[in-house]
């Protein structure tokens, strides 16, 4: 079962029927264009069911002799566009036929200084302005901009990221930004490196 709880994705829901809510002209527009505030996020991947690229970094002992007060080791990031009928349920593939609205879906995992332990999170994107992705459970977020043809620049936001958080009031690892460790350059990479962290996060 996927970790992104009803309770989060109720907020997307509403979200949309905002927009839909509107006059007849603003249906049709919203209806025709799967309205969403995704502007921004449209930028770095198209708003098309079933695209799902895959981005990662492992920093190398000269990197991080070089930056002593980073504690990160390695990002993985994973980005990916669903479907969504007007039932909610989800569809992963490109549709000729009308649907009610899209939604970009992320995850994040990193390794730290000291330990092997893989911390991962995940949650939904959105953005007109901003490509921003939050972790479910009001658990932190972070900002995508484009670095180069296949490369994206994640900074996370102020109050970081709770990596693990179960949702039900357990506490998980905090990863705040730090002196060498707000900002991350990931290169897009082999899709088979994130599907695990699809499946385990995603649910698919």
């Amino acid at each position: 079962m996927s970790r992104l709880s009803l309770s989060f994705a109720a907020k997307i829901v509403l979200a949309a029927a905002v927009v839909a809510g509107g006059d007849a002209d603003t249906q049709g527009a919203a209806a025709q264009h799967h309205s969403m505030p995704y502007a921004k996020l449209a930028e770095l991947l198209p708003a098309e069911p079933g695209r799902k690229p895959c981005y990662a970094r492992s920093y190398d002992a000269a990197h991080l002799r070089d930056h002593p007060k980073q504690r990160v080791t390695s990002v993985t990031f994973f980005l990916r566009v669903v479907g969504l009928d007007a039932n909610g349920d989800k569809f992963f593939a490109p549709r000729a036929e009308p649907y009610d609205r899209i939604q970009y879906e992320h995850v994040i995992a990193l390794t730290r200084r000291g330990t092997k332990r893989k911390l991962s999170a995940g949650g939904y994107c959105s953005g007109d302005v901003t490509a921003q992705c939050v972790v479910e459970c009001d658990a932190g977020g972070l900002t995508l901009e484009k670095a180069g043809a296949d490369a994206l620049l994640i900074r996370l936001l102020h109050e970081g990221i709770e990596f693990d958080n179960d949702c039900d009031g357990g506490k998980g690892t905090r990863v705040k930004p730090g002196a060498d460790d707000h900002a991350f350059r990931v290169d897009k990479v082999s899709l088979d490196l994130c599907r695990a962290l699809e499946k385990s996060e995603l649910g698919r």
